[in-house]
């Protein structure tokens, strides 16, 4: 296994792009084989290290979990009016994300924000910008 470092290595970034059409880190690439870091299970693999034993919570408890996170980012948030506006569009361009995927794999977004909810957010053009 080799390390790469992205932030630091000359070339790291287009030998990854080249040699596996990748763009997004992070990354682990092992010979022909590599996964993604946003997917724990397949990066577990390759690196070779059990999850098992590793408590998985039901879409309950995650979406539990997932409000508390985000209320409490809204707070945070709220405590530094300089970078509010950066916290919100960039919250809504993920948003947005979210519904083009549930629609590309077939399922209708549960009230998607509508061109007026995001008015007056500087929100890039392109989706995946």
């Amino acid at each position: 296994m080799v390390v790469i470092d992205v932030l630091n290595d000359a070339g790291s970034r287009e030998l990854l792009f080249n040699k596996y059409g990748l763009r997004k880190v992070p990354v682990l690439a092992k010979g022909d084989q590599y996964a993604i870091g946003q997917m724990l299970e397949p990066f577990a693999k390759l690196a070779g290290i059990s999850l098992d034993g590793a408590e998985k919570l039901s879409p309950e408890q995650l979406y539990r979990k997932y409000e508390m996170i985000f209320a409490a980012g809204q707070r945070y948030a709220r405590q530094f009016p300089r970078v509010f506006e950066r916290v919100t569009w960039h919250s809504a361009q993920h948003r947005r994300q979210l519904v083009a995927v549930l629609e590309r794999i077939g399922i209708q977004p549960d009230g998607p924000l509508t061109a007026s909810d995001l008015a007056g957010l500087p929100l890039p053009e392109r989706l995946w910008e």
